[in-house]
């Protein structure tokens, strides 16, 4: 059965689906170009990354209300709070798990490979397509790795973007409704800290 189920999540591409026209010259017009069909699966990736990020923050909330409450009742807690020790369960042991192994799965099973080869196979199509001259003016190898590289990039484009962009982002987020619910002050402070995140990936990415 898991072995069905890990077959049928790797074909929900359509790895050999055929591109529709010439690759656009224009970055963001060239990423849709070569994305086209892979869409639902990777805004899947999106939302169970999204629901990744809610839960590590609803985590720390209610972990927080466990130690509060094991504090005001250390002799009953069960039959006291049981509500809230059911809720840990089901977010920690059941939830949490699930989401992170689909988030696993959508990147690693889903859209990896598959965006990989979908990407790689209509640059393919396009470069065959080209006359003799083409290759003449150019090494067929460094043509081939230009291919390589371009499919390469954008599938891990791809991937951080669902994990680590959307989980970041979906994290700070939430972080920032918790504490705004403790203290507004803290939210500013969160704010402050993510605007000198950014000012420090602005400046330090492009020299990396």
């Amino acid at each position: 059965w898991f072995k069905r189920f890990i077959h049928r999540a790797g074909n929900l591409i359509d790895a050999e689906a055929q591109a529709e026209g010439p690759p656009p010259e224009r970055i963001w017009a060239f990423m849709r170009w070569a994305l086209k069909g892979g869409w639902p699966v990777i805004w899947l990736g999106v939302a169970i990354s999204t629901l990744g990020g809610v839960t590590e923050v609803l985590s720390m909330y209610l972990l927080g209300r466990v130690v509060d409450a094991a504090a005001a009742t250390p002799v009953g807690f069960l039959a006291e709070h049981g509500g809230l020790a059911l809720a840990c369960v089901v977010l920690l042991l059941i939830m949490r798990p699930l989401l992170f192994g689909g988030l696993a799965l959508t990147q690693s099973v889903m859209i990896g490979p598959n965006v990989f080869k979908l990407i790689l196979a209509r640059l393919y199509r396009w470069t065959i397509g080209q006359s003799v001259t083409f290759f003449d003016n150019d090494f067929a190898g460094r043509v081939a790795q230009k291919k390589m590289q371009a499919a390469r990039s954008l599938t891990e484009i791809v991937i951080e973007s669902v994990n680590a962009i959307t989980f970041g982002l979906a994290s700070v987020l939430g972080t920032a409704v918790l504490l705004g619910g403790i203290n507004p002050r803290l939210s500013l402070l969160l704010l402050v800290w993510f605007v000198i995140y950014l000012g420090f990936l602005r400046v330090m990415l492009p020299l990396i």
